[in-house]
């Protein structure tokens, strides 16, 4: 009896069914949460602008994250969120949002985790009604892309049509919305450029 008990308490645990490439950055950010580490995630199509942190940190919200649309208006699991920008604190109500965000995945992550989100926000909310705090961020200050230029076409960036708010309040610029790397790479690389001259007046870049 003694022996079998042994052998029981030796055996290895069940296996969890692996997660879907597309949500990678998802149990990375977990296991970093598991850590106490807050973490700044972010998707190689972006590009910075200013310094990330002097925007993100007087947000005392447990879980930050983009919006693919063109406004942010509505902060509220409705909303269509974006992980490609993510930044989270090491808090119990953030790990157990993303704890329910990597289960989903795991069961199979219909549509990706932003399409995920909403319903993993929902869930944890049962448990930290008042505790959980999450914010989508500001597009005036955290663009996608989706407001400039969607699906096949790059962006020619020029000062003279450069939005107001991308001199002033630009942290970053996402190419969330334009499709393909090489329509992405000149969008992203144009912008740099541009900013980077201090915004001639006329110049115009698109590649």
């Amino acid at each position: 009896m003694s022996g079998a008990k042994a052998r029981r308490s030796t055996a290895p645990a069940p296996s969890l069914p692996p997660l879907p490439p597309s949500w990678q950055k998802i149990g990375a950010l977990q296991q970093l949460l598991a850590k106490d580490l807050n973490v700044l995630a972010v998707d190689v199509d972006m590009v910075w602008l200013k310094d990330p942190f002097a925007a993100l940190e007087p947000n005392l919200s447990d879980f930050l994250m983009t919006v693919d649309s063109a406004s942010s208006a509505d902060d509220s699991p409705a909303q269509k969120p974006c992980a490609g920008l993510i930044f989270a604190r090491a808090t119990e109500p953030t790990r157990a949002l993303v704890k329910s965000w990597v289960g989903l995945g795991r069961e199979g992550g219909q549509g990706g985790p932003s399409l995920m989100f909403p319903l993993a926000w929902a869930s944890t909310q049962h448990s930290y009604p008042t505790q959980l705090l999450v914010s989508y961020l500001p597009t005036h200050q955290f663009p996608n892309g989706c407001a400039e230029r969607r699906n096949s076409e790059t962006v020619r960036w020029s000062a003279k049509s450069l939005p107001e708010e991308a001199r002033k309040d630009w942290v970053m610029w996402h190419a969330a919305c334009i499709k393909g790397l090489p329509q992405k790479l000149s969008s992203l690389k144009g912008l740099l450029t541009l900013v980077r001259s201090g915004i001639d007046t006329n110049t115009t870049l698109g590649y």
